[in-house]
Parts: C-alpha cells; sequence; structure tokens
C-alpha cells in the first residue's frame, strides 16, 4: 500500500514538472519572420510579408534594432530594407534586423570551371 501511495506521488510530481516545464517554454518562445520594411511610428511597424501582404506589429518599447550588425534605432529603418523581425508571444516585436537581400559571394567561394578545358600550348617548329 505504501508502495503505492509512493509511486503514484513522484507520477504526479513528474506529471507537475512537465506541466511547469511547458509553460514556460511556451512563455518564452519567440518567433520570427522575414519580409520587408514599410514604415514605423507611434509604436508601431508596418512591413509586407513573403506574400506580398502588409502587416502592422505592435513594437515593444524595449526593442533591439540592429542594421548591417550594428546597434541601432528604429527610426534608422528605411523603406524597402530587408527585415528579419522577433516577436513574442503576444505578438510584440521585440527585435528587428535587417538583412542582405541577395546573399553576397564571398572571396572563398569556389570559381565554377570553364566547361571545356584549355588545350596545351605547343613549341614552334
Amino acid at each position: 500500500m505504501r508502495f503505492a501511495v509512493l509511486s503514484m506521488g513522484v507520477a504526479a510530481l513528474a506529471v507537475g514538472m512537465f506541466v511547469t516545464s511547458a509553460e514556460a517554454k511556451a512563455k518564452t518562445q519567440t518567433l520570427s519572420h522575414h519580409g520587408t520594411f514599410v514604415s514605423a511610428s507611434a509604436g508601431k511597424m508596418v512591413m509586407t510579408g513573403r506574400n506580398g501582404k502588409e502587416h502592422t506589429h505592435v513594437v515593444a518599447k524595449n526593442v533591439a534594432v540592429t542594421i548591417e550588425g550594428k546597434p541601432a534605432a528604429l527610426a534608422g529603418l528605411k523603406k524597402g530594407m530587408h527585415v528579419s523581425v522577433t516577436t513574442d508571444t503576444n505578438g510584440a516585436v521585440t527585435a528587428i534586423s535587417t538583412r542582405a537581400a541577395k546573399p553576397v559571394a564571398s572571396a572563398s567561394t569556389p570559381v565554377k570551371p570553364a566547361s571545356t578545358p584549355a588545350k596545351p600550348a605547343t613549341a614552334g617548329k
């Protein structure tokens, strides 16, 4: 009898820890999406999503803005910039960063070889 009560107590404790962990994870989970910056004013930001539709987000007072890898102000964002936006579970924007429209090839990117190999030079007679 004691073993059954002890087992049920341990099981209840495990379930309680799992539920608490899931709730904590849900509270700290963030969502991220990309689009094109349109405008920002009075605690709101308008952007165009990948589907081409404009939508408005509430901007958190402590929003972290990064432009080209450097900390910046919301006013530094310009219409047409490609942005990554992170929102909290309530939908408020907590971070905005700009990103390149197209990835830039680095110097270490291998060069594609020509389709036909070069012919070796021949010595004259």
